[in-house]
């Protein structure tokens, strides 16, 4: 019989988490299966199993316990891992689903809790894929996570410890932590993501819950040195350093306080000095640290006393020019711009985290970025507004994109918009209604 042949098997698939997220989206398609299921149908343990029916989980087990650790459905996964695997076990078919005790059910009979399978898309030493992240990396679901764990589920497994601090509900996190066996590689990780999503509450939660930012994740050496990439607020890189975070060690040769001038955080130069740390930045370094703080008359001196730091930066020009504009620091723009950079200077490779295309200017950036001080800045600089970067975008379709697209549209505004219609910008390829009414009316009136 060809796979997935069986119309039961066929709902089991559609059941199972799909691999782009869209899981609301799978549970209607699933739902529209299984509606169609005849009545009449045998009994499935692993239907059961992605249904959450832990009734008739157990009228099953209850005539072969065996079945509870059994591998079958399309997959042949164990139950307990098609049950955690669910769309539905955020969000069930029916008011009487209860995975949580499924799973007891399951687990009580036998099935391992650190049951799992190999994902074929995934490099083979990076291909597990555990129940426990299912249940807590997918669906975030406390009570199943709370199961699993007092059956001995593994909190470090390397998707969990990833994937579950995505987002800003840290509850499974704190489950994962409070049962006590989570090592330091696990605890910086989740501390490492947790600064992916800028979450200030998740960082210091774990902070006190025994996260040593010192502490090494194949991710990176520096939990401190990946806050600043991330343009992290600077009350999570203080809090960083609170808790031990080393300023003055190197990550591909650069220092924390080095990296902060490169990317512009002269609010974290500026911490670093109030806590008594001793930059010790050179050359090039040591003028941006300059213009990231706004020193303009350390510039100068610094321009006279070391022409060979401002050689050095015009190579770098289109990276910290995307950088600075990127985080609204103007004073800093203004700095860089007065040592005769290029206004339009590329950074050749972007930044995937931040949704920076290659080649993007610094205008870009501050579209993308949602800093329209910045634009206005680099406008009057001279930028080009009609300039595409990597992906064929120009700034106006960033700084749209930013109001009704992106993580930061709760700070949405029109000015971005309105500045760069008035300097020449056209409004090609931009579809309306746009989703804000306010650059709407810009952008029609600009046609």
């Amino acid at each position: 019989m060809p796979p997935f042949a069986s119309p039961v098997d066929a709902i089991i698939r559609a059941t199972a988490a799909p691999r782009d997220g869209a899981r609301a989206a799978a549970r209607a398609r699933a739902l529209t299966q299984l509606g169609a299921l005849s009545a009449e149908s045998a009994p499935s343990l692993h239907l059961a199993a992605a249904l959450g029916d832990a009734g008739t989980i157990r009228r099953m087990l209850a005539d072969d316990p065996g079945a509870a650790s059994r591998p079958g459905g399309p997959f042949q996964w164990a139950p307990l891992v098609q049950l955690c695997y669910s769309v539905f076990v955020e969000s069930p078919d029916r008011p009487d689903r209860d995975f949580a005790a499924a799973a007891e059910a399951l687990l009580a009979a036998g099935a391992d809790a650190n049951a799992g399978f190999a994902d074929p898309k995934a490099p083979p030493d990076e291909s597990f894929r555990s129940a426990l992240y299912g249940a807590a990396g997918l669906a975030r679901h406390a009570p199943l996570v709370g199961v699993l764990l007092a059956h001995g589920a593994d909190p470090n497994d390397g998707e969990v410890a990833y994937h579950t601090p995505e987002g800003y509900d840290n509850t499974c996190l704190q489950l994962l932590v409070e049962d006590g066996r989570c090592t330091a590689e696990t605890l910086v990780t989740m501390l490492l993501r947790k600064c992916d999503w800028h979450d200030e509450r998740g960082v210091r939660w774990l902070l006190a819950h025994g996260a040593d930012p010192r502490a090494e994740t194949h991710w990176t050496p520096s939990v401190l040195h990946h806050a600043i990439d991330r343009d992290d607020a600077l009350t999570i890189v203080v809090a960083l350093l609170e808790h031990g975070a080393d300023p003055a060690r190197a990550v591909d040769g650069l220092s924390a306080a080095a990296l902060a001038a490169r990317t512009g955080r002269g609010d974290v130069l500026d911490a670093l000095e109030r806590r008594g740390a001793v930059l010790r930045l050179h050359g090039v370094d040591a003028l941006l640290a300059a213009c990231a703080r706004g020193h303009a008359s350390v510039v100068r001196t610094l321009v006279d006393t070391l022409p060979t730091a401002l050689d050095d930066l015009q190579p770098m020009a289109g990276e910290v020019l995307t950088r600075f504009a990127g985080i609204g620091n103007t004073n800093g723009l203004r700095a860089l711009l007065s040592l005769e950079l290029p206004v339009d200077a590329r950074n050749a490779a972007g930044h995937p985290y931040h949704g920076m295309a290659a080649h993007s200017t610094a205008l870009h950036a501050a579209a993308w970025r949602g800093q329209p001080a910045a634009v206005r800045l680099l406008i009057a600089a001279g930028a080009d507004v009609r300039t595409r970067d990597g992906r064929d975008r120009t700034p106006l379709q960033l700084a749209v994109r930013a109001c009704v697209d992106s993580p930061w549209s709760d700070r949405r505004s029109p000015e971005s918009v309105e500045a760069l219609l008035r300097a020449g910008a056209t409004p090609d390829g931009i579809a309306l209604p746009t989703g804000y009414t306010a650059i709407d009316r810009l952008l029609i009136a600009g046609r």
